[in-house]
């Protein structure tokens, strides 16, 4: 599975917001491929809305350039991706379009490592810093001590004051108990605490800082699983 991460512009409606394109098998015809990202304001006016579009590669073109091919697919029945995955897969260009022509700027996605098999998705809410944004959580296989997991979202504004900023934290999974589905993670500074389901449906995340300030819990649903 290939993650990769940028930022999704469409005119009004998605002005520079966190975007996740995922290949769970690789770039064949009708291979899967999922687009997560959220809507600046959607067509009825509300805000921050989560897109988690799941669909198949609809089209595939060898371009002739070592390290490179160009594919498509169609999001919710409307929108056209046209990608080119670059330079042996480590980045993607990606062109939006819509059935009257209107296209995007061009979007650029840069691979991210290392790639899990169970993916998570929901909203995160850290006071003036994160007001309900897409967040995205990646585990493997199994939960236990020392396993990889990602967490992907971007800050409504950073500490700085920057608005949009992508956040992508890569750790363990840490355990303070016995019970097998309870573990947390860090960034360095904030701590995640994670409790699954025991169908690993569902992902509850309280999200703490060193001050004992916490959001939560959020929670995150299932969205693909590869195991």
């Amino acid at each position: 599975m290939s993650i990769y991460r940028g930022k999704m512009n469409w005119y009004e409606y998605a002005n520079n917001e966190e975007f996740t394109v995922i290949l769970p098998c690789g770039k064949r015809l009708n291979d899967p491929i999922n687009l997560y990202w959220q809507w600046t304001k959607d067509s009825s006016g509300d805000r921050n809305v989560n897109v988690l579009s799941q669909t198949t590669i609809t089209s595939v073109t060898q371009t002739g350039i070592p390290g490179e091919v160009k594919f498509s697919c169609l999001c919710n029945n409307y929108y056209t991706f046209d990608i080119t995955s670059k330079q042996y897969g480590t980045r993607l260009s990606i062109f939006m379009r819509n059935p009257r022509g209107d296209t995007s700027s061009e979007m650029v996605l840069q691979k991210f490592y290392p790639s899990q098999s169970r993916t998570y998705a929901g909203k995160l809410n850290w006071y003036d810093y994160a007001v309900n944004e897409l967040f995205i959580v990646f585990l493997p296989a199994g939960l236990g001590e020392d396993l990889r997991v990602t967490a992907h979202w971007q800050w409504t504004k950073n500490a700085q004051g920057v608005p949009k900023v992508n956040c992508d934290v890569n750790d363990k999974q840490r355990h303070e108990d016995k019970d097998p589905n309870k573990f947390y993670f860090k960034n360095g500074y904030y701590t995640f605490k994670c409790t699954a389901d025991n169908k690993n449906k569902t992902l509850l995340v309280t999200m703490k800082d060193p001050s004992g300030n916490s959001s939560g819990p959020m929670m995150l649903k299932l969205q693909s699983n590869l195991e």
